[in-house]
């Protein structure tokens, strides 16, 4: 696999164990939608996971992740962070009451309410918007949501007129025939009315291989990528970089050395203070597996948690095997390559 020139240098910063650089945060398991391949919702709703932290331990973890000195990406997850009691108190911290100079700072959401407070969410560098069908019948299928559909989720981004807006698809068999018209939508609004969205991501919900959805399914998939790139000038991502090669390395035997130097530049904290590595294992939408569990940021400081755990898991374990995706597979072969190398200067 040609590693990317931009994760090589993360590889070196991972191996070089600064500290973290991006830290994400499910600040609630509280959510205003039950999305089909959703599980967080699912866990709130029996207990397993019905928690939010509270503000004061969000600003403290914060002002501990910006002394990492290589600390620089900040993302609000859930969950969604609207249903955050406290997120427009955060956010009048944030812009006027804390320095954090060098943070990129995203908001990941459905944003399934009205913004109350506009001029404090505009102070936001990026938004990810999760928008997966144009028409209300299957917005409402996909999302578990029938108070919304894809019209009234764009006139709540539309007083976001400062931030950077990402928004994402995620396809299913069962969505997959509105993509097009979603980027129609999206383009359009690019064009005239939201000059600021930055990028539409367009992946297969999560843990999709070329193997696990049929033939029809990529066959379309590649046929809506190529007329997408024909006819489309809002910037979009078919997020299949690589997927067969990075299922492969992650099956083969030869990978199970590889150790996860993803780990050594990422955080993903729970909403009752547990830390992961990565969200792909922290269960962000899908399942929670605890044995990978670092500590807790009620019980350790953030600083102890990574300093107690070095790259030392690799790819024995199956469910790595099974998960991990493009990036972090990249960060990992770059960093072990890092960590063997050594430098010379006569």
């Amino acid at each position: 696999m040609k590693l990317r020139d931009d994760i090589v240098l993360y590889g070196k910063l991972a191996a070089a164990e600064l500290g973290y650089s991006t830290c994400r945060i499910e600040v609630t398991s509280g959510c205003f939608q039950k999305c089909r391949g959703c599980v967080s919702w699912r866990d709130h709703a029996n207990r397993k996971m019905n928690a939010s932290l509270n503000l004061t331990k969000v600003q403290e973890l914060i002002i501990e992740l910006c002394r990492f000195s290589a600390f620089e990406h900040l993302t609000f997850t859930g969950g969604d962070p609207q249903a955050w009691f406290p997120i427009n108190d955060f956010l009048r911290w944030w812009t006027r009451g804390f320095n954090h100079s060098g943070v990129r700072f995203q908001i990941s959401t459905a944003l399934a309410k009205p913004i109350s407070e506009p001029e404090l969410w505009n102070c936001v560098d990026r938004y990810l918007i999760s928008l997966d069908a144009a028409s209300p019948e299957i917005y409402s299928k996909m999302r578990g949501d029938r108070d919304n559909n894809m019209q009234t989720i764009l006139e709540h981004a539309k007083v976001l007129t400062e931030p950077q807006l990402g928004f994402m698809i995620t396809v299913r068999k069962e969505n997959q025939c509105e993509v097009v018209s979603v980027i129609q939508c999206l383009d359009r609004m690019y064009r005239t009315s939201m000059p600021n969205i930055r990028k539409v991501q367009v992946l297969a919900s999560i843990g999709s291989l070329k193997g696990d959805l049929d033939n029809k399914f990529w066959d379309k998939w590649q046929t809506d990528k190529e007329f997408i790139a024909k006819t489309i000038d809002v910037p979009v991502s078919f997020c299949d970089e690589d997927i067969v090669e990075t299922r492969e390395i992650c099956a083969a035997k030869e990978t199970e050395s590889i150790q996860c130097w993803t780990s050594r530049l990422s955080a993903h904290i729970k909403p009752n203070g547990d830390v992961y590595p990565c969200c792909l294992i922290g269960g962000e939408a899908i399942d929670i597996h605890e044995s990978f569990k670092l500590g807790n940021i009620f019980e350790n400081s953030l600083k102890k948690i990574y300093q107690s755990y070095p790259a030392k898991q690799n790819y024995r374990n199956v469910f790595c095997k099974k998960v991990c995706q493009y990036k972090q597979l990249q960060i990992n072969l770059a960093g072990g390559k890092a960590a063997g190398t050594i430098l010379s200067i006569p």
